[in-house]
Formats: C-alpha cells, structure tokens, sequence
C-alpha cells in the first residue's frame, strides 16, 4: 500500500501540473515535481538509452585497442552500485504517494534501464575507444547537472526524507563516475600512440589542455618542427586516398558537375557535422545572454527581501553556465571546424596527386 505524504514534506499543490515553476511554497524558486520528472529526467533517459543502442552496435564490431581490466572493473562496479541506488529510488518511489506518482514511477524506471545501458556502454567504450566517450562525457555531465537541481528540490522539501539523501547519494555517485570515465587510458593501450589527438576527451578539446605541453616548451624556446605532435592516424594521406576514390566511384544521380563536392561529402559527412552540434549550443547560449542581463538588471532593482536571495543564487548559477558553456562551445567548434578543414584539404591533396599522376603516365604511354 502507498504511504501517505509526511506532514513535514512541503509538497505544493501545482507540484501535480507541468509548471513549470511552483506557486506559493518553497519560496516560490523551484520547479514543479512533474515538470523535473518530464524534463530533467525522462526525455534525458530515454534519449540516452535509444543513441547508445547505436554505439554499443557500433563498438562491438571494432577491435580491443585497450586493456587495464582492473580498471574496467573498478568502473563497472560503481556503475553496478549507481543502478542499485536508482533501483533503490525506484522502490521508494513507488511506495510513496506524491503528487505526480506516475511520472515519478516512470523517471525512476527510465533511470534504472538507463544505468544498465550506462554499464554496457561503459564495458564496451573502454576495451574499444582509447578515447574518452563523448556520448558518455556528455550524458553524465547533462544528468548531472539536472540531478543537482532534482536534489535540491528533494532535499528542500525535507532534509529528513529519505528519498532526497538517497537521490543525493546518487547524484555524488555519477560525478566519480565522470570521473572515471575521463580518466587517460594511454597506459592501457595495446599501441603507444603518435599523438594525444588520438586520447582526449571532450573537456581535453574545450579546454585545449592537450596542448600544455607543447605550450610550456614554447615558453623555453623556439618550436621546431620534432617538437610538434605527429598526426592523428585517421588523417594519413594513405587512408584518405583510398577513401577520397571509394566515394568517387560511388555512383551519383547529381551528375558530374557536382561529383567532387558528393565524394567530398561522402568522404567527410562526420567530420563535416562534428562543428554542428557545439556552433548551435554557442548560438543558443548567445541567444539567452540578453534574457540573463535583463533578469540581473530586474533583480538589483528589487528591494531586498529574503526570497530574493535564492533568486540571486540562482541567477549567479545561470551566469557560470551560459558564460562557461559559451567559452566550452567556442572551444569545441573552433577544433573541429579546423579538424573538418584539414580533413577536406587532405581528401583534396591526395585526390588531385593521383589524378595528376595518372594523366602523366597515360601521356606518357601516349607518347
């Protein structure tokens, strides 16, 4: 039988509609519990469980590039006792009688099936990627933020709950989770790679780490051409060549005024939507920057009251994201916009040396 609300829970009566923001309880600074179920945890479970299907098809028909097996197993056993907590919430959930039951039922029940695909997932990455996951990176950093705001609702409901300590426990657990995820595997690799290109993940190219090293030696001394970093594998002329001519010799309904840009978007159709992704998260945050300004310059004005000072908390909180997520957007569509660039330059390089070879030698044999 479902257990009744404690009177001590400070449970709204708009906590049962979608919002999104409560009226007349908790300050009125806080988002209904129907509106965090929906947004902040189904849509979020149920996009990460149908993209990593993909990529766990995906990763299972490429070879073992990494070993390190006790630290494949340490991760796997966070993650087993992440999704005995979401488990554990599940029940919890499911015995207590809240004001928007079922789509607390159905949040829980998406986070326990997303942690299960979190562990395949992560089994499949570390033996198969020498590179963190960005599908990984992104979700637990996503999840993680709006766990925090999740937490914060629970817990300001009753700090005595159970719930709320247990969904915190669980909220601490997926950032060392993060963590782990992120951490180098170059000392598991099978073969010592030529270039950190090949190993960094996704905070390594926001935040350009992987060039301190070679930032530290040009503040000692004029670089030299040893002391850049080798090529990524993937951009040797040999591989490009071959797969510059692959998509050539596909056949094409757009004619042959358009046959070089279809091969070359053939050729580099990931490599070319890599930038797409991060330049619509610099837009979108650009696009909030005005909103964030007009809410600070409304707030000052204000009298101080006590219920301001949550709100002033909470408009600090959205400044470091919008202005931080706008440094990691920038930092991340500068590298692979660049990255693209240098992918169709090789792609037309190796293209246009085997077309030039091959007509001197049929003149050649003309002759």
């Amino acid at each position: 039988m479902d257990s009744p609300i404690p009177k001590s829970l400070q449970m709204c009566l708009t906590d049962g509609s979608l919002g999104p923001a409560v009226r007349g309880c908790r300050g009125d600074f806080d988002f209904t519990l129907r509106f965090e179920h929906i947004f902040l945890s189904i849509i979020p479970s149920a996009l990460f469980i149908a993209i990593s299907a993909y990529g766990i098809v995906r990763l299972s028909r490429s070879p073992r590039v990494v070993g390190g097996k006790l630290f494949q197993w340490i991760k796997l056993g966070v993650i087993t006792v992440y999704a005995a907590l979401q488990l554990a919430l599940l029940i919890l959930f499911s015995t207590t009688n809240t004001r928007s039951y079922d789509t607390a039922i159905g949040a829980a029940a998406l986070s326990v099936f997303g942690s299960t695909t979190l562990l395949a997932l992560s089994w499949a990455e570390h033996s198969r990627s020498l590179r963190p996951s960005i599908l990984l990176t992104f979700y637990l950093t996503l999840t993680l933020l709006l766990d925090i705001v999740q937490a914060r609702t629970l817990l300001i409901i009753s700090p005595s709950w159970v719930l709320g300590r247990l969904f915190t426990a669980a909220a601490c657990l997926k950032g060392v989770i993060l963590l782990l995820e992120n951490y180098p595997k170059t000392s598991y690799a099978f073969h010592v790679q030529p270039s950190p290109e090949a190993s960094m993940g996704i905070f390594s190219i926001a935040t350009y780490a992987w060039l301190g090293r070679l930032v530290v030696l040009g503040s000692q001394k004029t670089l030299n051409i040893s002391d850049l970093y080798d090529l990524d594998p993937n951009m040797a002329s040999e591989d490009l060549d071959t797969q510059f001519w692959v998509a050539w010799n596909k056949p094409s309904s757009r004619g042959r005024k358009l046959r070089l840009a279809v091969a070359l978007v053939r050729a580099t159709k990931w490599q070319l939507l890599a930038p797409v992704p991060p330049r619509i998260a610099r837009t979108g945050l650009n696009f909030c920057q005005p909103f964030l300004i007009q809410s600070i310059q409304t707030h000052l004005l204000k009298p101080y009251t006590p219920e301001l000072d949550q709100q002033g908390k909470g408009l600090i909180g959205a400044t470091v994201l919008v202005y931080l997520g706008i440094a990691m957007s920038i930092g991340i569509y500068q590298y692979y916009n660049r990255r693209a660039i240098t992918f169709l330059r090789g792609f037309l390089v190796a293209g246009i040396y085997r077309k030039t070879v091959t007509i001197e030698a049929l003149g050649a044999c003309g002759t």
